[in-house]
């Protein structure tokens, strides 16, 4: 491929990559514009997370040059301590400084970094943190630069088969790298890890949070499925200190989450179990025998089409029913839920929906779509709360429960 070929996506992915720019920094909530913010970093197309990562800026001339390991840092951990040019910048992390002050450019208008007053000793610019690179910083507790990594696996090829996929169905991930996004992380334990710390991202903030926003006072013990780190399942503990847990993900998951629970969540552990198994699996789920039970699935069936979701839906369903008190029981899942009609809806949610679809072949829903799926595994109308970001809450019950 051209060596600008890497820079842009073609087609239909081109399209959306380029609104996505035009969209990337506007705000859409006045009372959450940090959550904005965050969110949008994810919509800037995939050239100008590149600048971000330093890394990935020797792959543009065709070529991949080693280099210390100060080059794996981000741009924003090297201008925590201040304005730097581009040529110090170039220096930190073993880049080209005329490539890097190019893509710095573009970032800078697209409302990453900014430009300092002054200038460096040959008078070119001096480039700084704003509040939205700062989130960037690996020692952010924000996690961004994580999920930044977890969007910048090689995104660019992903976008480039999203034409192509049109036609043949395929998802353009998997027609890129010959496997799913899923079997990939497998295969590469150093990018798995990255891909659980950026699910503990919990909208950008403590006060966007979804543990802020989701009332527990009336559950006993929630489950939460496919929790990953359980960073949100230990931030609710600690909001409810009646409520008890579990954390239920994939084995090599939970292990490493029983770690870092034993090195930093230890006091919670006296509430909360944490057990492997697969949400794809009949009979995995745990059951719950106390009662008021809850269960959890926040930013998991957007992962997957319809039949898929559907089958996950209804393992939940079956560890309900083998639980104590299954007429008490809770379905919470936190997700978008998306304007039926879709000339008002906001572009982030609507590129979301395109980018699930070329990242896991998943998809962003409407509430009559989340209906659907709902009855059709066995659950009642849900009650739908829109949060302060972009998701929403939705709770069900199993159908014919009071």
């Amino acid at each position: 491929m051209a060596r600008g070929g890497r820079l842009i996506a073609v087609g239909v992915s081109g399209l959306l990559v380029g609104l996505a720019l035009n969209q990337a920094f506007v705000p859409q909530y006045e009372s959450g514009i940090l959550n904005g913010w965050v969110h949008n970093v994810y919509l800037v197309p995939p050239f100008v997370r590149e600048a971000i990562r330093p890394q990935h800026i020797q792959y543009l001339d065709g070529t991949r040059h080693s280099g210390p390991q100060s080059s794996r840092a981000g741009i924003a951990d090297h201008l925590a301590g201040g304005p730097k040019s581009a040529r110090d910048l170039a220096r930190a992390t073993c880049t080209d400084s005329q490539l890097l002050f190019r893509l710095l450019r573009v970032a800078v208008n697209a409302g990453v970094f900014r430009v300092s007053k002054g200038a460096s000793d040959d008078g070119s610019p001096l480039f700084a943190n704003n509040a939205l690179s700062d989130l960037m910083r690996t020692d952010h507790p924000g996690a961004l630069h994580h999920g930044l990594q977890t969007t910048g696996i090689d995104s660019v090829a992903s976008w480039q088969h999203l034409a192509a996929s049109l036609r043949s169905g395929t998802v353009p991930f998997q027609a890129a790298y010959g496997q799913s996004l899923w079997e990939h992380l497998a295969a590469h334990p150093d990018q798995d890890v990255t891909f659980t710390r950026a699910m503990a991202v919990s909208e950008g903030g403590p006060a966007l949070s979804i543990a802020s926003q989701l009332d527990c006072s009336e559950f006993g013990t929630l489950v939460d499925v496919g929790g990953a780190s359980g960073s949100l399942l230990a931030d609710l503990l600690e909001r409810h200190p009646h409520l008890h847990g579990i954390l239920f993900d994939l084995p090599q998951v939970c292990e490493r989450s029983k770690e870092a629970w034993a090195a930093h969540k230890a006091h919670l552990l006296n509430r909360t179990r944490i057990t492997g198994g697969s949400f794809m699996e009949a009979d995995s789920i745990p059951a719950v025998q106390t009662d008021r039970p809850a269960y959890l699935l926040r930013f998991i069936l957007h992962d997957w089409e319809t039949s898929s979701a559907l089958a996950i839906l209804k393992n939940v369903r079956q560890a309900i029913l083998t639980s104590r008190h299954p007429q008490e029981a809770t379905l919470i899942i936190v997700d978008q839920v998306l304007k039926d009609d879709f000339r008002w809806e906001l572009p982030y949610k609507l590129l979301m929906d395109i980018n699930m679809w070329t990242s896991v072949g998943g998809q962003e829903r409407t509430l009559s779509e989340w209906q659907a799926l709902l009855a059709e595994a066995g659950f009642g109308q849900p009650v739908v709360k829109a949060t302060q970001g972009y998701n929403s809450i939705i709770k069900a019950k199993l159908q014919g429960a009071l």
